[in-house]
């Protein structure tokens, strides 16, 4: 309402081009179909998202670090540099830009052999022991994922120095380290009776044999340089005329070869008696055999 009390007509103006000609709005687009739900995700996915967002913080974390100590080294020395000391542990150069403010001392390992024992881990990360381990294994069949959880027992340097072994070649494989807080509800030491808390501590439980029998078993902790010849002399005294089928499971990206794999034999009676196999040695590793489901 203007000044004297009369109303003033509002008017919109029409967007004009350069040429003076009036734009037509452009239609408004239509409701897009709603996406399909996404399938939820495993509980060996959903450790792996973790583990890369730590590793990512990790590296960023890292690169700070390293940018900090050469703005410090660009700095005049104080001091003469002191005498030469005996050589750090491994590791240890690559723990100082591994930093962990945080004091965490849980850490996710990926990426490891199935055939890892606990000494082996704990070498692999630069310790005697880990006072804590808790392997990641899928909840109906009891298989290895790969990948544990570990406490370094309450040592941040500790911690730090097992981080910076991140990218270190286990078994062939390099091995994914990163810190791992325990979040709200975990419980972190695993209570006593966890199946997980202590991988090869008590052998693992045969899957039941299927009714009817079956052609097919699982075959793991295979060595890497095992052929399919090495495989099928095993099996010589309950299949003389061989195995029939063999097949390897892979990495789906890289190709590499995880270590285990299916055997089908010509007959449920050759199954049967193979499985009892289980533990015999090849190339110095006990093999594991079990019903495949």
């Amino acid at each position: 309402m203007g000044a004297d009390g009369n109303v003033k007509e509002v008017v919109k103006k029409k967007k004009r081009d350069a040429s003076g000609k009036v734009k037509e709005a452009a239609p408004e687009p239509a409701d897009a179909a709603p996406a399909p739900p996404k399938a939820p995700l495993s509980a060996e996915e959903k450790a792996a998202k973790r583990a890369r967002k730590e590793a990512k913080r990790a590296k960023r974390e890292a690169k700070a670090e390293k940018r900090a100590a050469a703005a410090a080294a660009a700095k005049p020395a104080a001091a003469a540099p002191a005498a030469a000391s005996a050589p750090a542990p491994r590791g240890a150069a690559r723990a100082s830009s591994a930093s962990n403010p945080s004091g965490v001392t849980r850490l996710f390992v990926g990426n490891l052999p199935w055939s890892i024992t606990d000494d082996e881990l704990a070498r692999a990360l630069g310790r005697e022991s880990l006072p804590v381990i808790k392997y990641i294994t899928d909840k109906e069949s009891g298989k290895f994922y790969g990948s544990a959880f570990v406490d370094v027992g309450g040592d941040a340097a500790a911690a730090a120095a097992a981080v910076a072994r991140n990218g270190d070649s286990v078994g062939g494989r390099p091995m994914k380290v990163a810190y791992a807080p325990p979040r709200p509800g975990d419980v972190w030491p695993p209570v006593a009776g966890d199946s997980n808390a202590r991988k090869g501590t008590t052998p693992r439980e045969r899957t039941p044999r299927p009714e009817g029998g079956s052609h097919k078993l699982f075959i793991g902790n295979i060595a890497y340089e095992a052929t399919d010849d090495d495989v099928a002399a095993v099996f010589k005294d309950v299949a003389p005329e061989g195995l029939s089928a063999v097949r390897w499971v892979t990495h789906k990206d890289t190709g590499d070869f995880k270590g285990c794999g299916y055997l089908q034999f010509h007959t449920v009676e050759q199954a049967d008696a193979a499985v009892e196999l289980n533990g015999a040695k090849l190339h110095g590793r006990p093999i594991r055999l079990d019903y495949a489901t």
